[in-house]
């Protein structure tokens, strides 16, 4: 099933506004991104060291 980047919004919009709380504030959503960002970050760390011991 392929979809266009608006009619996902539009689904992921309608599956939402469902719930009472609605959407996490946007400063909260941009903590959150960051702070997983992070660890994706120190996961590929160790990785990298090892690529760069064997070049």
């Amino acid at each position: 099933m392929s979809m266009t980047f608006q009619e996902a919004s539009e689904r992921v919009d309608r599956y939402i506004s469902q719930f009472r709380e609605g959407y996490f504030p946007p400063l909260l959503m941009l903590a959150r991104l960051t702070e997983e960002t992070g660890e994706v970050a120190r996961r590929h760390r160790p990785h990298e060291r090892q690529d760069a011991e064997a070049g």
